[in-house]
């Protein structure tokens, strides 16, 4: 075998080995955050009718609940069409999110982190729960399957 051979496959192995260990990793980063507080936790807590002013952030998921027969509308102040409430109907993600005591009404997303106001119209309680995602878990764990993927063409060259 040639030099250039043995050298072309101890690097495809190599990139092989270090990007499968990037990817667990950083994965197990990213999924852990979800099983170990899969709702977030409480950023706010307050009674309707209400109006909430904060800080929300784009690494941020914003899960909103109302007390269990309370019947509550939401309103985000000053969103737009990348920032805003997404109610749970409109995604069929109502049966998803459980917290006991209250039922899931929706999550706030924002694209440009600021400050922002979300009106609570109607009668009960409502809370705001946060969740941030692992934005570097999840890019150590792509960056581990774009290397496995090269990793192979350099093995099959």
């Amino acid at each position: 075998m040639h030099i250039m051979t043995k050298l072309t496959l101890g690097a495809g192995a190599v990139l092989l080995i270090g990007s499968i260990i990037a990817m667990v990793v950083g994965g197990g980063s990213f999924f852990n955050d979800f099983a170990e507080n899969p709702n977030g936790t409480e950023k706010w807590k307050g009674t309707s009718p209400t109006t909430y002013e904060g800080e929300f952030l784009f690494s941020g998921i914003y899960y909103v609940f109302a007390e269990d027969g309370a019947n509550i509308s939401v309103e985000f102040i000053d969103g737009d069409e990348t920032s805003g409430f997404n109610s749970c109907e409109e995604d069929q993600s109502c049966d998803f999110v459980k917290w006991a005591g209250y039922t899931y009404l929706g999550t706030i997303a924002v694209y440009d982190e600021g400050t922002y106001e979300v009106n609570f119209t109607g009668d009960g309680d409502v809370m705001i729960r946060e969740m941030f995602i692992d934005v570097g878990g999840i890019m150590t764990a792509a960056g581990g399957m774009g290397g496995i993927c090269c990793s192979f063409c350099v093995l099959g060259l």
